[in-house]
């Protein structure tokens, strides 16, 4: 475990490094707090975006929040199902018709978190008429064990840059 001292093989926890295996945090220097975030349970089923403790995605109306907190980490839950009519006129993600908003929408606003889809899958995604489109758009970050299927991408547009199931435009890492 990430939160017990053994996992840190040549740490100095005598004079430079402390941990609280009780509080599951991370280790850090012995002049400074520890770095023990609230869990954010308004846009999330809980985590604090940590490494430690990756926001928890268990609704596709959490999965668009990470559009909020471009740079944390994510592990989703379980698979996510959207209807049609998520996509339509009243949907909750009708998005002035542009349906799903793709996380990390453009190459200045992307994705530079980590994402663990835990082998989980997204079903039924519908993405239309952006410059990236996919279920992300634009990632500078590291997604992985993630499934789409049924997945729409429609564009009438001379806009659409990159598309992509999981995502249009996968950069690496600076």
């Amino acid at each position: 475990k990430l939160s017990e001292q053994d996992s840190y093989e040549g740490f100095d926890f005598d004079n430079v490094w402390v941990i609280d295996e009780q509080e599951t945090s991370a280790p850090y220097l012995k002049n400074q707090k520890a770095l023990n975030l609230p869990e954010n349970t308004s846009e999330f089923a809980g985590g604090n975006g940590t490494i430690f403790s990756p926001y928890r995605i268990e609704t596709a109306k959490q999965l668009a929040n990470i559009n909020n907190h471009l740079g944390a980490n994510y592990i989703l839950c379980n698979d996510i199902s959207f209807d049609d009519a998520d996509f339509q006129g009243g949907g909750m993600f009708y998005n002035e018709g542009k349906g799903w908003i793709s996380i990390g929408c453009d190459f200045y606003s992307d994705f530079e978190g980590i994402f663990n889809g835990q082998n989980n899958t997204i079903k039924g995604l519908v993405v239309r008429n952006q410059k990236y489109m996919g279920l992300f758009g634009s990632s500078h970050g590291e997604i992985k064990n993630v499934n789409v299927e049924d997945i729409r991408i429609e564009s009438d547009s001379v806009n659409t840059i990159y598309t992509g199931g999981v995502v249009a435009a996968n950069y690496e890492r600076p």
